[in-house]
Formats: C-alpha cells, structure tokens, sequence
C-alpha cells in the first residue's frame, strides 16, 4: 500500500447518505486499484456501514453524543486521522468553508464532492457534476475561496458504476418493463396508487407490463406495494443493497427521484419520468435534456397518481418516439467519471478549467421555419406559459408541465417554429379535425420570449398561409384572435368573419372554446 490514506468523511444520516456513500465507495475502489488505503469516518453506525463494507469504518461520535456544528465535528475528526497520512474527502451536506478551513490548517489536502450550486468551500479539488455544470462558466466563482482549486465540473465526472452495453435505442420486448427507484431512503407513499392504476389501464388495453421496485435500505412505506406484489407476479421488489447495473441496463422506462439514477440512465439511453425530491435535485430542463431526460416533474405531481399512470401509458404507446429522442441527446454520459476523478486527485498537474463540451455556431439566416420536434417538449411549454401569450389565450393559467406532457404525447398538432437570424421568435400551429367527412384546420401562434416586429409576424403568418394552402385535404380552415390584441392582421391573409349564424360557426363550437372576448374567422 501506498503511504497516503484517503479519509472519507460522510454523513450517516440515512436518508440522505446513502448515495453519497455508494459515490465515494465507488472512488474508494479505484483508489485501491493503484494502492491506496481509504477510511471511512461516519457520525456512527447505520444502514450506511453495508456499503462500506470492504473498508475500515470508524465513528465520529459515541451513542450519546452527536454532530453539533462544524468546528466540533472537525477537531474530533483531526485527532481521528492524527496518525495517519491523510487526504481527506468531504461528501457530506453538512460541511463547508468553517470545516474545511480547520482541517486545511493543518496542511491536509482537502476533496470536495458536493451537489449544491451556492455553498462556499475550502478546498484542493472540487467535484460537482450536475448538469447545470456542463458549461463550466456557470459555477459561481465566488463558492471557491482557495486559489489554484482544481475543478471536476459536469457529467464528465459523473461517478456511476455501469458495466453492461449501453445500446443506443431501446426496445420493449416481452414486456413494458418499468422500474420505479427513489433511491436508497426514498418514500414510495405515493406509488401504490400509481401501479395500481397502472394495473388497471394496462389489463384494460390488454397490454403486458412487468413493474419493479427498487427497495432501497432506509426506503419507506414500501409495505403496500410489498403486499401487492404477492398477489401480482409481475410485480418485482428488487433489493436495493445489491448491485443494481445488470437489472437498470433492462428497464424501459425509469421512474423516480431525480438524483444519481439520472446519469445511469443517461448512460443506458433509458426514457425516464423524473421528481425533483430535493433542492439539490433540481437542474435546469435545458441541461437534463443534454443528458437526455426530457420529463421532469416538481415532487408535488405525485399526488396527481392518475394523470402520472396516465403519462407512463403515453410513454409505452409512443415508446420509438421517445426512444429515439434519448437516444439523440447533445451529450453522452459515459463510464469513466471516477477514473478521471482519481487521476485528477492523484496528479499533480494543474488542469485547465475550459468548457468540457463545444457549441456549433450556425451562420446567421434571415428566415428559418421548422417542424417542431420533441426536443422542444419543454421550451414549447415555456414559451406558452409567457404572460403575453397567457393574456390572449382562452386560459390565463399557467399550465402544468404534467399536463402538457400528456397533451404532447397525445395531441395531434402540427407546430412549425420561425426563427429570425438565429433567434427563435414564435410558434405556428394548425390541427386537423375531422366531422360530418370534412376536414377542419384550427390555426394559431404565439411568441417566444424573443423580441420581434410587427414585419416578421407578417412574414411568419404569410409563411404559413402558403403552408396551409398546399395542403390538401383541408376543407375550411378556423382562426382566433381576442379582440383587444393589438396584432390583428387578419384582414391582410386571407381571413374573413365568421357569422355566427352560419354553419361554420357550429362546427367550431365542437372543436374549441367560444367566448365574447374574441372573434373569429374562416379562411378556404
């Protein structure tokens, strides 16, 4: 053995150490493969003592006393490593700057692996590889008070333990299989009801489904599900103590806390519903999506059990699509996160702290139309739920991201988007409805946050005009404008008045909301 010992200093708490535990073991191991010992240091003993069961374990405190603050927690922890050769690394929620600043005066080299964004450290190497941090440039530099820190930024550093071929595209074979995971202490409260829907709606179509549910050690309300599961043979508890690669790599759709399960499923290409369960879960869309996850829902969805199981049969009805937009990501999670890691703590060399990933840059175009496509799930929504969009609309609300999920995955709309030298400035959409063997378009647009003049939505609207006239086989086509918005230019394309005597104006009634507030036209 090396004469260096690496000390991992972890919270024992178990509900929120279990994958901090899991991470560093799986360091712990590659530091063994080049010699090194490594310690682990718990507040005392736990469900967290399974994991580490192939390293030396010691306790901070006895079963009386416990952590009280960080300077405490640190004068214990120095007289602990007193004999040893230490580097020390930190992965615990609990500890910051105070700590480690104690621990640094004593010429011990301090890693950091955190998942906060504001939390200011202390440190020799930090490690963050949330999605946020794929650009590095959006760390706040202000977090890091000791110069010349080596920074470990982004998914490129992710520490997963992925063994099995990640195939590009996934397929549903047998069965739908789903795997609901909320990690090592996560609470299945709301899942009973989910899967019992679930039940119902995939015996209702006829359709096989193969449910497992990842039991981790400190997992609660667990029971029902338990029970279930006795009598559905479909129905799988998987212990959560064991290694769960071979079984993950299987999944079709995975379902659960958004914590280190997201780059797993990065790495596998598995479609995923994910709950933002705590605050150090929450990433923004735009970089869970360069990893490939595009349906992130807010904890409190769970409670909407039906509209869930519902998303999760949209997911097996519209499976291919989905697929492949995983498949399609901006960015690949691979398998090497902590070799990268190890070596980084273990060279010398400064590293340099560029973007780890590049951009293309387009050339400027003046006018741009294209189909939407799934990828622009979300910025769809966000664009729709813009004030100036929401004060035209039927309905000022916001929606809710579960409901628009379902909405996509089950709307027939075509959506085209106009970008203007780059910028992305509206949306156009036209559906198709068929009654009495005639087909009806209902056409609209709205903005994105973009700026914009009153001569491209005349060029956007034109362009779609003549879009809409090389179509076929629409009969009649419907617009809605509300009648104090001030870009009406209706009379300019083509749009006429409807009566609302006339024939017409009955077939709109069943295709959408009418109201005084608006006027309405038809357009052959």
């Amino acid at each position: 053995m090396n004469n260096l010992t690496f000390c991992f200093r972890i919270n024992s708490d178990e509900n929120m150490g279990i994958g901090h535990a899991k991470r560093c073991v799986r360091i712990a191991y590659k530091l063994k493969k080049y010699g090194y010992d490594s310690v682990f240091f718990t507040d005392k003993k736990s469900k967290l003592d399974f994991f580490l069961r192939d390293f030396r374990i010691k306790y901070i405190y006895g079963k009386i006393s416990k952590f009280i603050d960080q300077k405490i927690d640190a004068e214990i922890f120095l007289k602990k490593i007193k004999r040893l050769n230490p580097i020390v690394v930190s992965d615990d929620y609990r500890l910051d700057i105070t700590w480690e600043k104690i621990i640094s005066k004593n010429k011990i080299k301090i890693v950091v692996l955190d998942d906060s964004e504001n939390k200011k450290h202390f440190c020799d190497t930090y490690i963050n590889y949330k999605p946020n941090f794929i650009i590095q440039s959006r760390l706040n530099s202000n977090i890091n008070k000791k110069k010349e820190t080596k920074l470990l930024l982004g998914p490129r550093y992710a520490i997963i333990d992925c063994k099995y071929p990640n195939n590009l595209e996934k397929k549903i074979k047998k069965f739908f299989n789903i795997c609901f995971y909320m990690g090592g202490g996560g609470d299945f409260k709301f899942f009973y009801k989910i899967i019992i829907n679930l039940i119902s709606l995939f015996s209702s179509k006829k359709k096989k489904i193969q449910i497992n549910i990842v039991q981790g050690p400190a997992c609660k309300n667990v029971d029902k599900i338990i029970i279930l599961s006795k009598k559905y043979k479909f129905i799988k508890i998987i212990d959560g103590k064991k290694n769960l690669d071979q079984k993950i790599s299987k999944m079709n759709l995975i379902v659960g806390s958004a914590g280190n399960i997201i780059y797993e499923t990065s790495y596998y290409n598995i479609p995923s519903i994910f709950f933002e369960m705590s605050k150090n879960q929450n990433n923004s869309i735009s970089n869970m999506e360069k990893i490939g996850h595009y349906f992130i829902l807010d904890k409190s969805e769970l409670k909407n059990h039906h509209k869930i199981s519902k998303l999760i049969y949209l997911f097996f009805k519209n499976y291919k699509r989905i697929s492949r937009l995983v498949k399609n990501k901006e960015i690949f999670v691979d398998n090497k996160g902590q070799d990268r890691i190890v070596k980084n703590i273990l060279s010398s060399k400064k590293i340099s702290n560029k973007k780890n990933y590049s951009y293309h840059n387009p050339k400027k175009r003046n006018f741009i139309s294209e189909k939407v496509k799934d990828n622009e799930i979300n910025k769809y929504l966000d664009s729709r739920n813009l004030y100036i969009n929401r004060k035209v609309s039927f309905s000022p609300k916001k929606i809710k991201r579960i409901d628009h999920y379902i909405w996509w995955l089950s709307s027939k709309r075509v959506s085209h988007s106009i970008s203007i030298n780059n910028k992305k400035i509206m949306y156009l959409y036209d559906e198709t409805y068929k009654i009495n063997l005639k087909n009806y378009s209902l056409q609209g647009w709205f903005s994105t946050e973009n700026k914009f003049g009153i001569k491209e939505v005349l060029l956007a609207l034109n362009w779609h005009k003549k879009y809409m006239e090389k179509k076929k086989n629409i009969d009649l086509s419907f617009g809605v404008i509300k009648k104090d918005n001030l870009i009406n230019f209706s009379k300019y394309l083509g749009w006429i008045p409807i009566n609302k005597d006339a024939e017409e104006f009955q077939i709109l009634k069943k295709i959408n909301h009418i109201s005084r507030k608006y006027n309405y036209y038809i357009r052959n």
